[in-house]
């Protein structure tokens, strides 16, 4: 439960983008699929759907952002981070975490690129 509630912060990332209704979208869809992807328990059917639009999400973030370079650089870490969480009986937590780092840099990216219109 705790990774479901965690991913639910990526929603915060609409705010600053309101303008872009297909930005907006691409951050609801690929958070929904994220959602659905830890309430069934990261069933694998439902994983290559939320790992396609998290690179969808990654792809329309450096086309966007006015701050190529910085775009890259954040998405880059949250990515490394994520790569590297151990799969072991802390994972939950430790995945919830960087679920909040994530939210995060979705949020920035965000508002880099609503400021940018």
């Amino acid at each position: 439960m705790i990774l479901v509630l965690s991913t639910l912060l990526h929603y915060l990332a609409l705010a600053p983008v309101r303008k872009y209704p297909v930005y907006s979208s691409i951050i609801g869809i690929s958070t929904t699929l994220s959602v659905i992807y830890h309430i069934y328990d990261e069933h694998q059917y439902i994983m290559y759907p939320d790992y396609i639009m998290a690179g969808v999400w990654f792809l329309t973030d450096m086309a966007l952002s006015p701050k190529s370079l910085e775009t890259l650089a954040v998405n880059s870490i949250i990515f490394i981070i994520n790569i590297g969480i151990p799969y072991n009986k802390y994972y939950d937590y430790t995945h919830s975490a960087w679920h909040l780092l994530s939210a995060y840099k979705a949020w920035h990216v965000s508002k880099i690129i609503g400021e940018n219109s």
